[in-house]
């Protein structure tokens, strides 16, 4: 006569988190502090590229600033309105960059600080003409 035991399976234990000495479960120290290196130099790489990017961004509005109006009373009059073109959508509509210049045109001229409205696009070809996308969205408003 035999007697079988049989444990449930959460009973097993699972050596990979034990503290035996098996090759998977030791640490290495060299790993880690070459590691710990690499984020270093990634951490450092990441501060000196933001740092970059704001001290270009504060000189570039330092020396453009006075070109630069946020309310439509201080902009100068001016003949003409140029709107240098930016992409269309591939279901036709103007992109954001592209409706956001429109619009501006459209507040400018309405306003009465210029006479007449260029648009400067890209008409490459007759599937894809920039020019007369935004030619048609400043009709429509």
């Amino acid at each position: 006569m035999s007697i079988e035991l049989i444990l449930p399976v959460s009973n097993l234990k699972n050596t990979s988190h034990c503290d035996c000495k098996h090759p998977q479960n030791q640490q290495y120290p060299i790993m880690k502090m070459r590691m710990s290196y690499v984020r270093t130099i990634i951490t450092i790489i990441i501060i000196v590229v933001g740092g970059l990017v704001v001290w270009i961004n504060d000189a570039q509005i330092a020396r453009t600033g006075e070109y630069i109006h946020y309310n439509i009373t201080d902009l100068p009059s001016a003949q003409t309105v140029m709107i240098l073109g930016a992409s269309v959508l591939s279901d036709g509509t103007l992109s954001r960059v592209a409706q956001d210049r429109a619009d501006a045109a459209i507040i400018v001229w309405k306003s009465g600080k210029a006479d007449s409205i260029l648009v400067s696009a890209d008409n490459r070809s007759a599937q894809y003409d920039e020019t007369r996308t935004i030619r048609d969205y400043l009709i429509d408003k």
